[in-house]
């Protein structure tokens, strides 16, 4: 044990010394050493090396792109350093939590960004609140507060230029740049950028140096410099390649798709297109059939040792009673209740084989529904894959065809243009409402974090061709967060929720759509409030859509309820719970 612990403190020291960027571009060969130097501390009860490697190992994820285990190894980290009392890592790991959530869930983010600087501040940890501080910039800036946002991040640059922090300030550098790039203030922007640069040249952060170069592809973007950022986003892509940095690879594909359009060079966009959804959806696909098979797996486990534990027990305790009563009955010791003995224990025998026969045959009946169970899911799958593969690329492959096509028509014949963009119009929705099936396809359940994420996408989407519109969420009822449907409630609910915001945009010409979930009376209520010219319900029963909606309601027990005036438009879904 004296020898462990010398080992582990030269451990935890070379652990301290790795780098971020070894991190950033090693981030596989990290993960798999750092599980097993947790489960080396676990068994040696090593608590400080077992919290550090699990913030590293957390930090792997995120630049793998698995934010799922980020944040589930980063909040066991947070555990054990509030165990261990240790605020400086405390506070550490609160940041970093906080601002790798920002972009799935902002309002966390900020949560935890606050508990960070709450505890660095308490505590005086100024090298923490230099790192803090920068990330908190970010999140304010994302929550449309970039007065406050560049204050933060000053504090940050100004505490790591008396650190001598030559490794955080590009990041710190580059955030400021951001906020200017945001507001138009380009040449503030291009000397952050530029000085970002610079150090990371100097300190050979290859990773940086990518980075780095995709801030200067949005900058040269957002100028309409596309030759530039063009190079900028193809150099940033080709350092991320060849380390493999999910994010960075995602990002610039989609930057190349938007700079090769504006250069008119359609084809070029098209390409870079086809290789941005390749690559999202293999990311996607490896993580969702990984994820699937191992809980499918460890579900059938668990439930087949629960079987088998309960028959044993009970068969342990019917023999306990059968010997119970015999040793009561021999202290009797007559011949006449001796044959009543010998009687009883017969029928008791012949009894416990009925019941063992029965158990068996249940047993049988809930192995064979696991099983049946594990087949319609590999079906489902299967048939969800195959939509994704075939009809999706088929569909993508119309869409670009159906663009090439307008560009020779758009000056000779107006009316073949206009019908060629409806066309392209009504597969890029045949396309979303495909993943949206496939979605509900590949999960048994779908929560309702599931379905709000679901209508944010598509809200997100639409307000590509409606950004006056303002959207917000709302929710009463602490027992929301615990409903969950079965995947056909599920899609069905986001139908008529899409139909609803869908027809709000397209007719109500409202500034504000509001969406209500609350739960009362055994009842789960959705509204969808907008504040437009409103229409007469008499004159639009005959329209599919409006009957598509109640037939959906209908078909999960629902109540569709749809009230208009000017000036206000409601529509109301009610679902029973307990049908649920």
């Amino acid at each position: 044990m004296i020898l462990y612990f010398a080992q582990a403190s030269h451990l935890l020291d070379s652990i301290n010394h790795l780098s971020e960027n070894d991190i950033q571009t090693n981030s596989r060969q990290v993960i798999e050493h750092f599980q097993k130097i947790i489960q080396t501390a676990q068994y040696h009860q090593d608590t400080a090396t077992e919290a550090k490697a699990k913030s590293i190992l957390a930090l792997a994820y995120y630049y793998n792109g698995n934010y799922e285990e980020n944040k589930k190894y980063t909040l066991q980290a947070i555990q054990l350093y509030e165990v261990l009392k240790d605020n400086e890592n405390l506070a550490k790991s609160y940041g970093e939590l906080g601002y790798r959530l920002k972009s799935i869930d902002l309002k966390n983010a900020n949560f935890y960004m606050q508990k960070a600087i709450f505890i660095a501040e308490k505590n005086k940890f100024k090298k923490q609140l230099s790192d803090i501080y920068n990330n908190y910039g970010v999140i304010k800036s994302m929550l449309q507060q970039d007065d406050s946002a560049a204050f933060y991040i000053q504090k940050s640059i100004e505490l790591k230029i008396h650190f001598k922090d030559s490794t955080g300030l590009p990041y710190s550098y580059n955030n400021l740049g951001g906020i200017y790039l945001k507001n138009n203030n380009f040449s503030e922007a291009k000397e952050y950028f530029d000085k970002a640069l610079k150090l990371r040249i100097q300190l050979s952060d290859t990773y940086g140096i990518s980075d780095n170069y995709a801030y200067l592809g949005d900058y040269y973007l957002q100028t309409k410099d596309y030759k530039n950022a063009i190079e900028s986003y193809t150099h940033s892509l080709h350092i991320a390649d060849s380390l493999n940095i999910t994010n960075l690879k995602l990002h610039n594909y989609k930057m190349l798709i938007d700079s090769y359009k504006g250069f008119g060079l359609y084809d070029k966009a098209l390409h870079y297109a086809t290789l941005r959804q390749a690559y999202g959806d293999s990311i996607l696909n490896i993580q969702t059939n990984d994820k699937i098979v191992k809980y499918q797996i460890d579900f059938e486990t668990k439930e087949k040792e629960n079987l088998i534990l309960h028959q044993n027990e009970k068969i342990i305790k019917n023999k306990l009673a059968i010997k119970n009563r015999n040793f009561l009955i021999l202290l009797i010791g007559s011949i006449a209740l001796l044959i009543s003995i010998l009687a009883w224990i017969i029928y008791r025998r012949q009894l416990y084989k009925f019941e063992k026969q029965q158990n068996e045959n249940q047993l049988k009946i809930a192995l064979n529904e696991i099983e049946h169970q594990k087949k319609l899911t590999e079906q489902r799958l299967s048939i969800s894959k195959d939509l994704h593969d075939n009809i999706g690329s088929h569909l993508t492959f119309i869409i670009s065809s159906i663009d090439n096509i307008k560009q020779s028509f758009s000056s000779v014949n107006p009316t073949i243009y206009s019908k060629l963009g409806n066309i392209g119009t009504f597969s890029q929705n045949t396309i979303r409402e495909l993943r949206d099936t496939i979605w509900a396809m590949n999960k048994n359940d779908i929560k309702i974090i599931d379905l709000k994420n679901r209508i944010i996408n598509f809200i997100n989407s639409a307000q590509m061709s409606s950004d006056k519109i303002n959207f917000s969420f709302h929710e009463k009822g602490t027992e929301i967060e615990n409903i969950q449907f079965d995947s056909k409630t599920g899609i069905n609910i986001y139908r008529v929720l899409q139909e609803a915001i869908q027809n709000a945009i397209k007719h109500s010409q409202a500034s504000e759509i509001q969406i209500f979930f609350n739960v009362t009376d055994h009842q789960l209520q959705i509204l969808i409030e907008d504040n437009g010219k409103g229409f007469d319900i008499r004159q639009e029963q005959d329209g599919n859509g409006l009957y598509n909606m109640e037939q959906r309601s209908q078909s999960i027990h629902g109540n569709l309820e749809i009230f208009s005036t000017d000036g206000k438009t409601v529509v109301q879904l009610s679902v029973p719970i307990n049908y649920i």
